[in-house]
């Protein structure tokens, strides 16, 4: 059996008959909302835990919930230096280490963001509706924060191997493993000894920032390029980039009621039914949004945050 990518069409006129019946058979899945409110409700009671709880039971969006996140990857994720309540809670959440979930829950007043270690209490944390840039960081380069390079895994008797285009570093043919859904971490203790020194021993990668500035170089030239140009060379924050059809982006991710500059050309631009990738970056007092398109010159707009 090969796997493909996306998710089993029932009606769908290749569908096996019986796989079909079953999938139609099934019970639905809890929504989002109503599985994180479960999580939730485990945490501290007060106005921060019962505020979050009413917003999960009236559809506030959760959007992103992800998994397995290691302590530092969730403080940068959490943002608290935009937290109006539950900063030092957060904050020894996660100095006491391990992995966690988080879930960020939007509404028109305020962000929540779930904290769910593995054996603790949830806790929570209330941001401003409107993203902030952190601190800028005195002597950041994109040579100092140049990336190690990733790959992804191939799996063959228990062992993970690092696999890239070619088969795995190791030399075992792509035939003869097995793909897996995340990428290749060395530390692991099913990882392949030799593929964990190759893959340490690999050329690192620009950084988010590096790719985005050499990105932006054809847009049309002004402030909206040069102020977002030069805000990358200082390590300004890219908070998202993501790729899809363009109205889902508008739909989703691009927040065009929060643009000031170029938000008719952008809103246009996203109407077209085509992939494109978009990427917001906060700095100083904007947030830029940059829209992505093979075959064209990079679009941006900004607002104030």
């Amino acid at each position: 059996m090969d796997l493909t990518g996306g998710s089993f069409a029932p009606d769908a006129a290749s569908a096996c008959r019986a796989c079909a019946a079953r999938s139609a058979a099934t019970p639905p899945r809890q929504t989002a909302q109503e599985r994180l409110h479960r999580l939730v409700a485990a945490a501290d009671a007060g106005p921060l835990r019962d505020d979050l709880l009413e917003a999960l039971r009236n559809g506030a969006q959760v959007n992103p919930w992800v998994v397995g996140v290691s302590a530092d990857r969730a403080r940068s994720s959490t943002r608290l230096h935009e937290a109006i309540e539950g900063r030092d809670q957060a904050s020894a959440a996660l100095d006491a280490g391990g992995t966690f979930q988080l879930a960020e829950v939007a509404t028109d007043a305020c962000r929540f963001v779930a904290i769910i270690p593995t054996d603790a209490r949830p806790v929570i944390v209330r941001r401003s509706s409107r993203r902030r840039a952190a601190p800028e960081r005195p002597g950041w380069t994109f040579t100092d924060a140049r990336e190690a390079a990733w790959f992804g895994v191939g799996s063959a008797g228990g062992t993970e191997h690092a696999l890239d285009g070619a088969g795995t570093l190791c030399g075992i043919p792509p035939a003869r493993v097995t793909a897996q859904l995340h990428l290749f971490t060395a530390s692991s203790g099913s990882a392949c000894p030799s593929c964990a020194a190759l893959a340490a021993a690999a050329p690192t990668r620009p950084c988010a920032q590096e790719r985005l500035h050499t990105a932006i170089a054809t847009a049309a030239p002004g402030p909206l390029r040069d102020d977002l140009a030069a805000a990358l060379t200082r390590g300004a924050e890219i908070t998202l980039w993501i790729g899809a059809l363009g109205p889902d982006l508008a739909k989703h991710y691009a927040d065009l009621d929060e643009l000031d500059d170029n938000r008719a050309a952008l809103a246009a631009a996203l109407a077209v039914n085509e992939h494109a990738g978009l990427a917001h970056v906060l700095h100083g007092s904007w947030r830029s949004t940059v829209l992505l398109r093979d075959g064209e010159p990079p679009l941006i707009a900004r607002g104030r945050t």
